[in-house]
This record gives structure tokens, sequence and C-alpha cells, in this order.
């Protein structure tokens, strides 16, 4: 998609920036245990969704759900303005676990039930035209006592444990080690959640960048899956 529908791209009826308000004025009364991101917003009039519908149409796949919906002829009206905006999460200025980061590693035993987070909004001259919102948690229980994040050891040590008595066929090599917050479901709970900061690990395979990402709880090391 064109980069300046992403970064410039005002339409007539409000700014960008309005558009943000009315989203964050929203997302305020529902009073999140987490803050929303600096959003990524894309700015789409007809023409631009026209040509949107037109390049779906030349993909067959799409192009058959769309023609068993009687949604193939589809066309918008040259007025007609959109924003799209899409919210990340963070909590203590550190990033919470969205739908864009790298999957998690699941050994199929015992499957995670944590949901990304985040929030999307559609905005037009009428006013908010669609609301979806991921995973979003209660106001979290302030904590007065110092916790202590396992280090660089902690982290050596777990992938030790990881990989330690495991024959590898390729070569992995660690290329980006970054903390970040991860919404995770308590093992006796179908809905109650634990915001606890995890180290991940992208790694190389044989050369190939971003082929895996590793998840290590950061107050015991045990790996996230």
């Amino acid at each position: 998609m064109n980069k300046d529908l992403i970064e410039k791209k005002e339409l007539s009826f409000v700014s960008r920036q309005e558009a943000a308000g009315q989203a964050e004025d929203f997302l305020s009364e529902l009073d999140i245990g987490c803050e929303p991101s600096t959003p990524q917003i894309i700015a789409l009039d007809g023409n631009d969704l026209n040509r949107i519908q037109e390049q779906i149409m030349q993909d067959e796949e799409y192009r058959d759900i769309l023609n068993a919906k009687n949604l193939g002829d589809m066309s918008f009206d040259e007025g007609m303005e959109i924003y799209f905006l899409e919210y990340s999460f963070t909590l203590d200025d550190i990033h919470v676990f969205g739908k864009d980061d790298p999957a998690i590693q699941s050994s199929g035993e015992d499957p995670l039930a944590a949901q990304n987070m985040g929030a999307t909004f559609i905005i037009s001259r009428s006013g908010m035209e669609r609301v979806f919102l991921e995973g979003l948690v209660a106001p979290l229980p302030e904590r007065s006592d110092k916790i202590d994040m396992i280090d660089y050891n902690g982290i050596k040590e777990a992938l030790e444990k990881k990989f330690g008595d495991v024959i590898l066929t390729e070569e992995y090599r660690i290329t980006n080690i970054w903390l970040e917050y991860f919404p995770l479901i308590r093992k006796d709970s179908f809905y109650e959640v634990d915001i606890v900061p995890v180290w991940c690990c992208d790694f190389e395979i044989d050369g190939e960048s971003d082929a895996y990402t590793l998840r290590f709880h950061g107050l015991t090391g045990e790996e996230i899956r």
C-alpha cells in the first residue's frame, strides 16, 4: 500500500490527529490496564478503496470469496472517506504482545490460550463505523515490591536448558533480544490473565533471518509456549 496513505494523507472531515483523539477517548472510557501506543493510521477515500477492490479481485481465492457473497462488483463513491486506526499497547512504556509480533512457538502439548492485545477502529464522516478489540485487560493491581528480572546469564541458562540436550542439524544464531509484556492465561482459569515480563529471542536458522522466536518468562526463565 502507498506509504503516503499511512504517513501523510489527511481527509476532509477530520484530521488524522482528531480521528486518533476520537479513538483514544473511546479507549479511555473502557478503563484498560495498559496504555495505547501511537497508532498506525491509514487514510482512504473512494478512489483508494476502488483500487484496493481491483487488486483484491486479481487474487483468485479472494475473488471467489467476494463473488460468493455478491460483493465482487462492489464500488465506492468518490466522496467516501475513512480512517483506519490500529493500536498496540504498552505497560510501563514496554510493548505488550500484539498481533504483529512474532508467533509463539507452541509444543502442542499444552497449547497457550493467551490473546494478543490490540484495538482497531474505522472512522468515517458518520462517526465510528467499526471497533474491534482484542485481549484487553482490566486495570492491574499496583505493586510495591521490587521485581528481580533474570539477566543475560538467566537468558543463557534458559537457552541451555532448551537446546543443551538437543542435537541440532541446522545453525541457530540469536540476532535480537528484547523485553515485552505477555498476557498469560492462568493455568487454573479460562479468563484470568497475568501480564508477565518476557525476554524474546530472535534466531536466524542457517542464515535465514526472522525464522524463529522464543520467549522466556522474565522472572523464572521458563519458556513461554
